[in-house]
């Protein structure tokens, strides 16, 4: 019997088929396509790309692994935010729109005033912020009231997909907070919010726990796939959610580090942490797959794209010389960079600053540069950086007595041992990596199975799925040069923080 776990992210599809010990048995990506309509929208073109996704589920189906071990269960993790509004004959009337597209700012500002952040905060968990699907909702209904008047769902990524597999539109209550009108502690729609927005819960799908068996995939649909057996979906979670689960966060002593293009950090709490000192930080709050458990999690926005832009704008000698042997720019420039701490010191805020000093004005900024700094000494340089935020993050959950013992990374981010021995020389503390770097995946299936009764407990499916593979130690001598490096760092935002206000409002006025 296998798994199956479908990862909807911000820049694709991607599906991986587990055995119920964890191992891989098939998998699938589909990339699709970032849409910019202005300089500063954002949409993805995930529609055009259905066919794509829909071959891709028709190639695991038939891979002699699979076939060997038959998938019984799925569930999707899927982006947060991502938004799409559905007609009432199904018909999508608009691309999503992405994370980080500024639409819903003005209806953000708008509830705000009538609705404090700390109220909204404590019915939903969520900071307010204008990205939540029923800003951007509310963005439609007043900037294209012909299209709004034909929708009928505003779906996100899990339901959307579901719907297209001709399942009724359901999503799990982690999707629904990121609406920003759900009641967490209630785990139903707030009233308050829904009626300030003069909305109907209707424009949304239909709210149920992550893990809750939603039925079996339609017949017609099975077939035409060629799964063999039945197959039950299950409700998933948002991708760092199911993340937090691949990682094996299971009780108050673990944390997750997702390293992708952004970075998410995932605690387990026994309570939701809703004072005004979280809000401040921006972290969010969710209930966990257990009862009695909450998941915390806070984000830095720019990780692996910082890398990805410096090889981009900078290495073009290293690109040349992977192009021509064969190998991976970003692991080849990795393996390029010193092997001592550098003086370079980046502050990762390239799209702003989110956790814990929310700050969409930030920018970002490199520090110690001189005319003998060398590319490699950059790369080496972002990752420290990166490694130092992440430490901000950390520090400030410790100091609100949040402070797990075990960390483990997932995400492209883990497959870099350098990377690794960096954070956990700069954490001062181990961090350890899975087997499956691929977590929000591998978490999708963990839920899966929780739906199906292949595990009873989220600590059974950890002990079965989740297998740790390396152990990354801090080095004494890096780790005290570190810290005389982080009580530099750690002031470099409150700094710059004027200046990057003012470079923003020379934008503003030249714009």
């Amino acid at each position: 019997m296998s798994l199956l776990g479908l990862d909807l992210g911000g820049s694709g599809f991607k599906a991986i088929v587990f055995d119920n010990t964890g191992r891989a048995l098939a998998s699938e990506t589909v990339p699709w396509s970032i849409l910019y309509p202005s300089p500063t929208k954002m949409e993805l073109d995930a529609v055009a790309h259905w066919p794509d996704m829909f071959d891709a589920l028709k190639r695991l189906a038939s891979s002699p692994t699979v076939n060997a071990d038959p998938v019984e269960a799925l569930a999707i993790s899927g982006a947060g935010e991502a938004l799409i509004p559905i007609g009432r004959d199904g018909t999508p009337l608009h691309n999503i729109i992405a994370t980080p597209d500024p639409r819903g700012t003005q209806q953000l500002r708008r509830l705000v005033q009538h609705i404090s952040p700390e109220l909204i905060y404590q019915i939903t968990g969520q900071p307010a912020d204008h990205k939540y699907c029923l800003l951007r909702a509310l963005w439609f209904r007043e900037n294209m009231p012909d299209l709004f008047s034909k929708v009928w769902k505003f779906l996100c990524l899990e339901d959307w997909f579901l719907f297209q597999l001709g399942m009724t539109p359901v999503f799990n209550h982690i999707l629904a907070a990121r609406t920003l009108a759900f009641d967490l502690m209630q785990r139903n729609w707030s009233r308050e919010i829904l009626d300030w927005a003069d909305l109907d819960k209707d424009y949304f799908s239909i709210p149920v726990a992550p893990g809750t068996l939603i039925g079996p995939l339609p017949e017609r649909v099975l077939r035409e796939i060629g799964f063999r057996k039945q197959l039950a979906i299950v409700a998933g979670g948002m991708d760092q959610y199911c993340a937090a689960l691949g990682a094996g966060v299971a009780d108050e002593t673990d944390a997750m580090v997702n390293t992708g293009s952004v970075e998410a950090v995932g605690v387990c709490t026994p309570r939701p942490m809703l004072g005004k000192d979280m809000l401040d930080g921006h972290f969010a709050s969710f209930r966990y797959v257990q009862p009695d458990k909450f998941l915390v999690t806070g984000n830095c926005f720019t990780v692996g794209s910082l890398l990805t832009w410096h090889t981009k704008v900078f290495s073009f000698a290293e690109a040349e010389g992977a192009a021509e042997q064969g190998e991976d720019l970003f692991v080849r420039s990795i393996k390029a960079m010193p092997s001592k701490p550098t003086n370079i010191f980046v502050l990762p805020h390239f799209s702003g600053a989110y956790s814990p000093n929310r700050d969409p004005l930030s920018k970002g900024a490199i520090l110690g540069l001189s005319l003998t700094t060398r590319t490699s000494d950059m790369t080496r340089a972002i990752l420290e950086g990166t490694a130092y935020e992440l430490r901000t993050i950390l520090t400030y959950l410790s100091d609100r007595g949040i402070q797990p013992i075990k960390i483990t990374a997932v995400g492209g981010g883990a497959t870099s041992p350098e990377w690794l021995q960096v954070k956990a020389d700069i954490l001062n503390r181990p961090v350890q990596s899975p087997r499956v770097k691929h977590a929000s995946a591998l978490g999708a299936a963990m839920l899966a199975g929780l739906g199906i009764g292949t595990f009873s407990s989220l600590a059974e499916a950890k002990k079965s799925m989740v297998h740790i593979e390396e152990e990354y130690t801090p080095n004494p001598e890096k780790a005290e040069a570190y810290h005389k490096r982080y009580d530099i760092y750690r002031n470099v935002y409150p700094a710059l923080r004027q200046i990057h206000a003012a470079i923003t409002e020379i934008e503003a006025s030249i714009d």
